[in-house]
């Protein structure tokens, strides 16, 4: 079974019944669908200055979280989609992440 729509104001009930999530590479769009730890995946509009849905899609994509795909490769993505190869996410990670900043400056300020 196949839903879409346009808008909605909430996905949170349509998220939590998907067994696959396809959705832009919107920022609150991916994160709301890895939050539910639902399978993913994204297609960036190419329309957008800066595009940074694609920088986003590839990066979460490189790191195993989703799959990013195009409007052209979609269907192929979709059929040949595995969600056991997919990583979970968690939004702990941004401990670690700063912690790493952090040290990386203190490296750079404090190096002799």
């Amino acid at each position: 079974e196949v839903s879409f729509f346009q808008y909605t104001p909430s996905l949170r009930d349509d998220i939590e019944s998907a067994a696959l999530v396809i959705s832009h590479a919107g920022s609150g769009s991916i994160f709301e669908a890895l939050s539910y730890g639902r399978p993913l995946v994204v297609v960036p509009n190419p329309a957008l200055m800066d595009n940074h849905q694609a920088e986003l899609g590839t990066h979460l994509s490189q790191l195993g979280h989703l799959v990013c795909s195009t409007p052209s490769k979609l269907t192929t993505t979709v059929r040949n989609f595995d969600a056991s190869k997919l990583k979970p996410y968690t939004a702990d990670g941004s401990a670690s992440a700063a912690a790493g900043i952090a040290s990386n400056i203190d490296k750079a300020v404090f190096a002799r």
